[in-house]
């Protein structure tokens, strides 16, 4: 797999749920284990539940395209199933989404990136060296648990 696809790929523990405010969605807050990277992000839990203290392994990536190119045909296929091989084939949950807002955070190194899968929100914070890749329009979000 290349990484030239690869924005952002680490581990976080979740260690907060809330589905107060939604049937179906559930937002969850995790951090990766040295604490760097901060994510708040909201999920269909009726097709893929987490819950407090699972660990997953999340990617953002400009692609889906293992060689790290724009798949230029993407649209005119649609949703229909290829037997090209895909980053998805590896991951459990995978979205498409937009990245709408950038926030400083003072002074510091720290910045909030601000991304919309059709509604569900992902807000990532951390150092702007670990996300300066995400200065981009458009972003696959994967995701896979692991023990």
């Amino acid at each position: 797999m290349s990484s030239s696809a690869i924005i952002l790929e680490k581990d976080f523990l979740i260690s907060a749920t809330d589905n107060a405010n939604f049937d179906r969605v559930t937002r969850i807050s995790a951090s990766t284990a040295d604490k760097d990277i901060e994510i708040e992000l909201d999920i269909n839990s009726e097709i893929y539940p987490l819950e407090e203290g699972r660990k997953i392994r999340l990617v953002l990536a400009k692609t889906l395209a293992l060689d790290g190119s724009r798949d230029v045909n993407a649209e005119a296929r649609g949703w229909r199933e290829t037997s090209e091989v895909t980053l998805a084939d590896d991951y459990e949950y995978v979205c498409y989404g937009k990245v709408y807002r950038h926030d400083e955070h003072g002074d510091t190194d720290l910045i909030s990136v601000y991304i919309s899968f059709g509604g569900l929100l992902l807000m990532v914070k951390g150092n702007y060296k670990d996300l300066q890749g995400l200065n981009q329009d458009n972003v696959y979000l994967l995701i896979k648990k692991y023990e």
